[in-house]
């Protein structure tokens, strides 16, 4: 520390000895001159230098600690931020097979109600076969007991054009729908045993 003081005096009172000397002389010579501004410049950053270095020195320190600091906490942002896309992709990966079983489950689901409605459909229809059979015989031969066949099939014939007659839009559909609430009775019931 003492021998860059010293350096340091030495190098501010060189200069004036180097100005008198070019005073005292009249001829001068350029390349005095020159040798006194090269020597005035290197005083000039020598002291510069010798003053501003530790400043310097520390801030550029500083400064490299901040970017590592930002470094550091950038890589660390960017392998969190890496962690959560690949717990958002494994996610999305269970999302998606649990969508497909959801569905394949769905599917299977209605398989199988729709088997079983057909099934109670076709029982409900055999029943009600069975059902317009007996009133059908019912009514025949307490009505017709009498007439020959030609005249039962007459008026079966003619049965069946007055039902064709008699049944507009709006019977037909609440024929379907006291099918469907029984058919719906019918599932009820068979789902209860």
């Amino acid at each position: 520390m003492k021998t860059n003081r010293s350096v340091l005096i030495l190098l501010l009172i060189v200069p004036l000895f180097i100005s008198m000397t070019t005073d005292e002389v009249d001829h001068g010579s350029h390349s005095l001159d020159f040798i006194a501004k090269v020597i005035n410049f290197i005083v000039l950053f020598g002291g510069l230098t010798f003053v501003l270095y530790k400043p310097v020195r520390k801030f550029l320190g500083e400064r490299r600690e901040a970017i590592k600091d930002s470094i550091h906490k950038a890589r660390d942002m960017k392998k969190q931020a890496e962690t959560e896309l690949s717990e958002v992709s494994q996610r999305l990966v269970t999302i998606k097979v649990e969508v497909e079983k959801i569905r394949s489950d769905a599917e299977k689901e209605g398989l199988e109600e729709k088997k079983q409605i057909i099934s109670a459909a076709r029982k409900e229809v055999e029943r009600l076969k069975n059902l317009t059979s007996e009133e059908i015989s019912f009514l025949t031969n307490t009505a017709v007991k009498e007439l020959t066949e030609y005249t039962a099939g007459l008026a079966v014939s003619q049965a069946a054009e007055r039902i064709k007659e008699r049944l507009t839009p709006k019977i037909h559909a609440g024929l379907i729908d006291r099918s469907i609430e029984r058919l719906d009775k019918i599932n009820e019931e068979s789902q209860a045993e």
